[in-house]
């Protein structure tokens, strides 16, 4: 994403019929933040007017949130794709009962996969090359 917007924007949602969100990721205050049942808000501030790659892994009960390639942290995460069945996806917007939450700035490569990603290849992604170490 490239933006620099300070209020919240979505950059994506996860809309279901009853205008429910299971999920939303996007910029609150400059910084990404998901909300699947309350809002997470990560380091660091994002609304420079620079590409930056954020990245959402659910992997299990677990959310993880990355900017740039790097572990800005994880939480619980409670949404299920199921209950409430995901009926509107939107990019750049949520859209419950109506368009709203607009995401103000440029997003490119937009990717959703069927498998949680590494912490490496999630690097890979932002373009690490070089190696780095994990904690034991």
């Amino acid at each position: 994403v490239k933006t620099t917007q300070s209020t919240e924007g979505n950059v994506f949602a996860a809309n279901d019929a009853t205008s429910g969100y299971p999920l939303l990721f996007g910029i609150q205050s400059g910084s990404p933040y998901v909300s699947d049942g309350g809002d997470k808000q990560f380091p660091p501030v994002v609304n420079d007017d620079q590409w930056h790659l954020l990245t959402y892994v659910r992997s299990g009960n677990t959310g993880y949130l990355y900017v740039d390639g790097i572990l800005q942290g994880t939480y619980p995460s409670n949404f299920t794709w199921t209950t409430p069945v995901v009926t509107r996806w939107s990019i750049g917007q949520e859209w419950d009962a109506t368009p709203s939450d607009f995401y103000v700035g440029a997003v490119d490569d937009a990717r959703i996969y069927n498998s949680a990603l590494s912490e490496a290849e999630v690097a890979g992604l932002s373009g690490r090359t070089q190696p780095f170490d994990k904690p034991f």
